[in-house]
């Protein structure tokens, strides 16, 4: 299972579950697309900015990439190759991901909670975990590229499971969870050492001298880590062309042995644009069943093509319009997963 930003953008509908609190008021909490990040129509959004203040020296190119419809990966990616020349562009980009970070977070348990804890995560997660009982007794990846938690709190509520640490994300023996570009609650150790009173400070005023080091669970932030070291959001800015994945290594070789023993795949929400990740598949030398999930057939064609094009080659693809909802409640989700997959050539 694969999902990108629009499986938590159409993850839940308030109309059925909540219908006193869907108006455009709380849309505010939709978990946003990446043309909506930087979206000055949601106030909330604005005070994310105002706490983050080193970002707003570039916050007008980012609101005019949606605005004129200029790619934000692309703007973002322009941005970053700047930083070599210009120091400050690291500044800002930290800021990034500190804004990223605080607005995701706060999105996605606030739109859960709208939703009264009834997202369409849940159905999934519920009726792949009958298929696999039922029908392989294997194991099941999710991969995902979202930074919010909603996932996890689906995978939870089917397994009686919580992450306690990132070791806990790729152990347990009937699935797995991979978020390839971090989360709101990873961090990064830097090898900066300092005093509390220093640490926040040096880590803003030092941006891009500093070495980036493992990842940690549990944190939030710019600040310290067991009493001296810093830390910094594991956010992946979505920039175009991302060449390193923003998760631990023992989580990219499990990516890489399902890789290899998949026979089924499932994409959510997903443009297919990550071309670091569609690499991996291109080292298989058979195909498998894809199934890509998304708001219209258009849409659909547009992931189909970006993942050909990217080496996941498929024997038998089908597209699902209408977004994840309608997945759901087609049917189509259970009729995909009891079907059983074509040979492996």
């Amino acid at each position: 299972m694969i999902f990108g930003a629009g499986a938590s953008y159409d993850s839940a509908d308030l109309e059925m579950s909540h219908p006193e609190v869907s108006t455009s008021g709380n849309l505010r909490w939709r978990p946003p697309l990446a043309k909506q990040l930087f979206d000055p129509a949601r106030h909330n959004f604005n005070e994310a900015v105002a706490n983050t203040q080193q970002m707003i020296p570039i916050l007008g190119r980012l609101r005019r990439a949606a605005r004129d419809e200029e790619a934000l990966e692309d703007v973002l990616e322009k941005l970053e190759a700047e930083a070599g020349a210009y120091p400050p562009r690291h500044r800002q980009l930290l800021g990034v991901r500190v804004y990223l970070q605080r607005i995701i977070a706060e999105c996605g348990t606030r739109w859960r909670e709208l939703a009264n804890g009834v997202t369409h995560y849940d159905e999934l997660i519920d009726e792949v975990e009958r298929w696999r009982q039922q029908n392989t007794g294997g194991r099941v990846l999710y991969v995902t590229f979202n930074y919010d938690a909603m996932l996890e709190d689906a995978v939870s509520l089917a397994y009686g499971w919580r992450p306690l640490s990132l070791d806990d994300y790729v152990e347990h023996q009937h699935f797995a969870v991979l978020k390839l570009h971090g989360s709101v609650d990873w961090g990064r150790l830097t090898d900066l050492r300092a005093t509390a009173t220093d640490m926040t400070r040096l880590l803003w005023d030092r941006a891009g001298a500093y070495n980036l080091g493992d990842f940690i669970f549990g944190s939030q932030g710019v600040g310290l880590y067991n009493n001296e070291i810093g830390v910094v959001p594991a956010i992946a800015v979505p920039i175009a062309n991302k060449r390193e994945f923003e998760c631990p290594a023992d989580h990219l070789q499990l990516l890489h042995s399902a890789i290899e023993q998949a026979t089924k795949v499932i994409t959510v929400g997903w443009r297919g644009a990550e071309r670091h990740f569609l690499k991996l598949w291109g080292r298989r030398n058979d195909q498998l069943d894809l199934y890509v999930v998304s708001g219209s057939k258009e849409a659909a064609e547009e992931t189909n093509g970006n993942l050909h094009a990217g080496g996941l080659r498929s024997n038998r693809v089908e597209h699902g319009e209408g977004g994840f909802g309608h997945f759901l409640g087609s049917g189509e989700l259970r009729r995909f997963l009891d079907r059983p997959a074509r040979p492996r050539a």
